[in-house]
C-alpha cells in the first residue's frame, strides 16, 4: 500500500499541493515502518520524497535531518557507499547551498562524486549530476575556474552519454557564467550562444525560462 501512497505524494507535491503531499507520504511512511520496521530498504524512496516536499516548502532545517535519515539507512541496509548515498548528497548539497553553507555543500558534492565514480566510473551521467553540483558550488565561491573545469567535465559527460538534451544547454550556460567570470569573455559568450540555440530548439516552459534567464544576464552585461 505504500507504494501508491508515494506515487500519489509525489503527484501531489509536483501539483503544488505541498500539505496533502505530505500527507500521503507521511501515511506511507508509518504503514512501511509498521510492516518492515526501520530497516526497510523502501523507506529511503518514502524519505527522499518527503525531504524534496520539506525542501520545495522552504523547511530546510527539517530537509537536511531527513537526509541524514536517508544516509543512516542507506548505510546500515546496503552500506554507506551504495550509489544512493551518492545520490542523497546531492540532494544535500542543494539545501546546504540554499542556506549559505557553501563549504559544507562543496564537501556533500565532492562526497557525492566520490561514490558515484567508485559505483559507475567517471563517465556516467549519475557522476555528471555531482560534478555539475561541485561546479555550482564553486562558482558561488568565487573559484570560477575551478568551476568551469567541472562544468566542462558534466558537459562532456551529458553530450556523450545524452540523457536530455536540455540538462546539457544548462550546464553550457553555467560554463559560459562560470568562464565570463574567469575572464574568458570570448568563449563564455561561444558557449552562451550555443545554449541558447538549444533553449529555442525544445521549446517549452523549462526551456523557455531558461532562455529568459540568459537573455537577461547577456543583457545585464554578462560577458556581452
Amino acid at each position: 500500500m505504500a507504494n501508491p501512497l508515494v506515487s500519489l505524494g509525489a503527484a501531489l507535491s509536483k501539483a503544488g499541493r505541498s500539505g496533502e503531499a505530505m500527507e500521503a507520504l507521511e501515511r506511507a511512511l508509518s504503514i512501511e515502518i509498521s510492516a518492515d520496521g526501520n530497516g526497510s530498504p523502501l523507506l529511503a524512496t518514502v524519505l527522499n520524497n518527503i525531504a524534496s516536499v520539506q525542501e520545495d516548502g522552504g523547511a530546510y532545517a527539517e530537509t537536511l535531518e531527513t537526509h541524514d535519515r536517508v544516509l543512516d539507512l542507506i548505510a546500515s541496509t546496503w552500506g554507506a557507499d551504495h550509489p544512493q548515498a551518492g545520490l542523497t548528497q546531492i540532494n544535500r548539497t542543494s539545501v546546504l547551498r540554499r542556506t549559505g553553507r557553501f563549504q559544507d555543500a562543496l564537501d556533500a558534492a565532492r562526497e557525492a562524486r566520490r561514490i558515484l565514480v567508485t559505483a559507475f566510473g567517471p563517465e556516467h551521467p549519475y557522476t555528471a549530476y555531482a560534478t555539475n553540483s561541485e561546479g555550482v558550488i564553486l562558482h558561488v565561491l568565487g573559484r570560477h575556474r575551478e568551476a568551469a573545469t567541472a562544468f566542462e567535465a558534466s558537459l562532456r559527460i551529458r553530450e556523450e552519454a545524452p540523457t536530455d538534451p536540455l540538462e546539457a544547454a544548462e550546464t553550457r550556460l553555467s560554463l559560459a557564467r562560470a568562464l565570463c567570470a574567469a575572464g574568458d569573455r570570448v568563449r563564455s559568450r561561444a558557449e552562451a550562444r550555443r545554449a541558447r540555440e538549444v533553449f529555442r530548439e525544445i521549446g517549452g516552459p523549462r526551456a523557455a525560462e531558461d532562455l529568459r534567464l540568459l537573455e537577461e544576464w547577456m543583457s545585464s552585461g554578462g560577458c556581452g
